[in-house]
């Protein structure tokens, strides 16, 4: 038997909003954990062991990373080891909306799931992005949105620009210079896929989520 088992979008979402509430995130906060997970993983932008790694790292009292430096490029930000999935909404509006072409997060968890924040206020803004940031192996990842808020692309840059618990963002087209690993078709793919079959989740990991949301 397959370690992996598929379970629907809208199941998958349901379970992990009751986790982070037994987890003591508040209601709304939940949700938003419960949709951009679901959300990350029907993208292939996240895995079992990141969706496990990210539930266990969730606490009660966590509030929204804090501004530490700006200047007319950039500005600099620190999430104090929260998971991106929650607490760097008002970080990146402050950013879209300020003059600045890049946001730095220091002091972050599982970086990868900002992306369901980030990609509606592209679209809004109408602007094209590269996300940045460090995989659960230590590696160096970048994915790519289009200025419509639809991930495009994820690659490996050539050389690491990042400390291990930093996310970067770049407003800009995404550049050549990264290795490519999934392209805009590999993850319309997948995706559809789990729109029709369900998202792969480890079968003892969803064991146990079922255990302590009760």
């Amino acid at each position: 038997m397959s370690d992996m088992q598929h379970i629907p979008i809208t199941e998958l979402t349901a379970l992990t909003t009751k986790v982070a509430m037994a987890r003591g995130i508040d209601n709304e906060r939940a949700s938003l954990v419960g949709q951009r997970l679901a959300y990350c993983l029907s993208l292939k932008l996240a895995d079992s062991d990141l969706l496990e790694t990210t539930l266990v790292a969730l606490a009660p009292g966590q509030h929204e990373a804090k501004m530490i430096a700006e200047n007319n490029r950039s500005l600099v930000f620190t999430a104090k080891g929260q998971p991106t999935v929650t607490g760097m909404d008002q970080a990146l509006s402050t950013f879209i909306t300020s003059d600045a072409k890049e946001l730095r997060v220091h002091e972050t968890r599982c970086g990868a799931l900002a992306i369901p924040a980030l990609a509606p206020l592209l679209k809004q803004t109408n602007q094209p992005a590269s996300y940045f940031f460090i995989n659960l192996e230590g590696k160096e990842r970048r994915i790519d949105i289009s200025h419509e808020g639809e991930v495009i692309g994820v690659s490996q840059p050539r050389e690491r620009t990042l400390a291990w618990n930093e996310v970067r963002i770049h407003l800009a087209p995404p550049s050549a210079d990264s290795k490519a690993i999934m392209q805009g078709s590999d993850i319309s793919t997948f995706q559809q896929a789990c729109q029709q079959l369900g998202v792969p989740i480890r079968r003892t990991l969803w064991q146990r989520m079922q255990e302590i949301a009760g």
